[in-house]
C-alpha cells in the first residue's frame, strides 16, 4: 500500500521496453523488481550506479563501464577496485560461460591502469574519529580493556595498526578517552577506566557518544517543545549526517530562522560549516515531520526533491535514533523527553499520527489503511475486532482475504495484551 505512484510511472515504460535504471535512491521494492526482472532476462539493459556492482549476482554477459563519475569536487575517475567490482558482474558462473567488460570512455593506451593496475590499499575505518570514539567506548564498556594501554593492545590487532605506528595509535586513543571522560561516558577508578551508566547505555545503543551528548544538551534547554524540535535535535547528531537530502531552497532557510527565533527548533550555530549542517538537519526534520503527519510519499518526494530510497533511509535512521534518544534521556532523568522520543520512534517507524499507533501494530495495516479505519470510527485493535467483517471488506483498500488475515493477527495481538 506504500508504493510510490511517481516511481511506478517513471519505471513502468522503461521496464516495458526492457531497459531501466538502478540506484540507491530507488525503493527496496523497485530494486527487487528490477533485479528479479534482470535475472529472469525480461529486462535486457540496466543503467546503474556503483551500488549494483557491490556483489549482486545477475546474468550480465556484458558490462559497459564509464570511468568518469561526478562528485562534489567535479568529475573523478573510479578506482581500480570499483572497476574490478563492476567488471566482475559480467559472466557469473551460474548464468554465463564467459563475460565481457568494456571501458567506454578511455583510449586504448589509458586502460592499463584498470586492466593491469593494482587494487588500492584498504584503509581502516578507525582512522575516522567518529568510528574510533564508538569502538574505544565499546572496548572499555564490554570489559576488554581497563587502561589506555589495554585499549591500544586491543587495537594493535586491527587494520589500524598497519596504517599507524603504535605511538600514533596510543596518542589517538588518549585523545578519544579524554573526550569520552569530558562528556560523561567514562570515569576513572584508581588506575582503571570504566564506563559510566550513560557510557554503558550509549555503547549498547551503538550510537556516536557525541550524538548522545548533543541530544542531552539540547533537551536540557527546554521543558516543553514542539515535535519539530525533537526531530531537528535528532537530525543534528553525527549519526544522521550520512543521509542524503539534496539542495536547500531559500524558503526553507527563512522558515528555519523564524522557527529558531521563536524557540521551536534548536538555535543556529555561528560557524558557516555548522550552519550548513543545521540547515540540512532542518530539511531532514521537515521530511520526517511530513512523514509522521501522514503526508503521501509522492508529495514528500516532489516537495523536498528526494528519492524513495532516501526517504526510507531517513525513516530507518530516525526510528533508530529516536529510540536511542529515549534511552539516553532516561539515564539522565529527562523522563518527559524520554517518553516523547519513544512515541516519536514508533510514529517515524510507521509514518503516522499518534492516534494510529495501536492499529499499525496489526500486520497488514500500514499508514494508509490505518487512517481509512480511523475515519470509519475504528481506532483501536479492540474496535477492529468488534467491527463486522462485511463492513471492513467494503472499506477502500480492503479485500476479503486481507480482512481475514488482519482479524487473525488482531486476535493474536489482543490476546497478548
Amino acid at each position: 500500500e506504500s508504493s510510490s505512484k511517481l516511481e511506478v510511472e517513471s519505471l513502468k515504460p522503461l521496464i516495458m521496453n526492457g531497459v531501466v535504471y538502478h540506484h540507491a535512491g530507488l525503493s527496496l521494492a523497485a530494486r527487487r523488481v528490477i533485479e528479479d526482472g534482470f535475472r529472469a532476462r525480461l529486462i535486457k539493459v540496466v543503467v546503474a550506479t556503483p551500488t549494483l556492482a557491490a556483489g549482486i549476482n545477475v546474468p550480465a554477459r556484458r558490462v559497459l563501464i564509464y570511468t568518469a563519475r561526478y562528485s562534489r569536487s567535479g568529475y573523478d575517475r573510479i578506482t581500480v577496485t570499483e572497476y574490478k567490482q563492476m567488471a566482475g558482474r559480467a559472466g557469473r558462473p551460474q548464468y554465463d560461460p564467459y563475460g565481457e567488460a568494456i571501458i567506454m570512455d578511455l583510449d586504448e593506451d589509458e586502460v592499463d591502469r584498470y586492466l593491469r593496475g593494482d587494487l588500492e590499499e584498504v584503509i581502516s575505518k578507525l582512522r575516522i574519529e567518529r568510528a574510533l570514539r564508538i569502538h574505544v567506548l565499546a572496548t572499555i564498556a564490554s570489559g576488554y580493556a581497563r587502561t589506555v594501554d589495554d585499549v591500544a593492545k586491543f587495537f594493535s590487532n586491527t587494520l589500524l595498526a598497519i596504517d599507524y605506528s603504535e605511538r600514533s595509535i596510543i596518542k589517538n586513543i588518549r585523545n578519544v578517552v579524554k573526550t569520552l571522560h569530558s562528556i560523561g561516558m567514562l570515569k576513572s577508578t584508581g588506575d582503571e577506566i570504566v564506563p559510566t551508566e550513560l557510557g554503558d547505555v550509549v555503547s549498547k545503543l551503538y550510537i556516536d557518544p557525541i550524538s548522545a551528548t548533543r541530544v542531552i544538551n539540547l533537551m536540557y534547554e527546554v521543558s516543553e517543545a514542539p515535535t519539530i524540535y525533537y526531530l531537528h535535535t535528532l537530525t543534528l547528531t553525527p549519526d544522521f549526517a550520512r543521509v542524503r537530502v539534496g539542495s536547500i531552497r531559500r524558503g526553507l532557510e527563512d522558515e528555519a530562522l523564524v522557527l529558531a527565533d521563536e524557540g521551536k527548533i534548536p538555535p543556529p550555530p555561528y560557524s558557516e560549516v555548522e550552519y550548513e549542517l543545521w540547515l540540512r538537519g532542518f530539511k531532514v526534520a521537515k521530511v520526517l515531520h511530513e512523514w509522521i503527519s501522514e503526508v503521501s510519499e509522492d508529495s514528500i518526494y516532489e516537495k523536498y526533491g528526494i528519492a524513495p530510497g532516501d526517504l526510507m533511509n531517513i525513516v530507518e535512521t530516525g526510528t533508530w535514533l529516536a529510540y536511542a534518544a529515549s534511552k539516553v534521556c532516561q539515564v539522565v532523568n529527562l523522563d518527559r523527553h524520554s517518553r516523547r522520543f519513544m512515541t516519536l520512534s514508533k510514529r517515524i517507524e510507521y509514518g503516522v499520527e499518534e492516534d494510529l499507533l495501536d492499529l499499525v501494530r496489526v500486520k497488514g495495516i500500514g499508514r494508509v489503511r490505518a487512517r481509512t479505519l480511523a475515519n470509519a470510527g475504528i481506532k483501536t485493535v479492540k474496535d477492529l475486532l468488534k467491527t463486522p467483517k462485511h463492513k471492513l471488506i467494503n472499506l477502500k483498500g480492503f479485500g476479503e482475504k486481507l480482512v481475514e488475515q488482519i482479524i487473525e493477527e488482531a486476535k493474536r495481538l489482543y490476546a497478548r495484551s
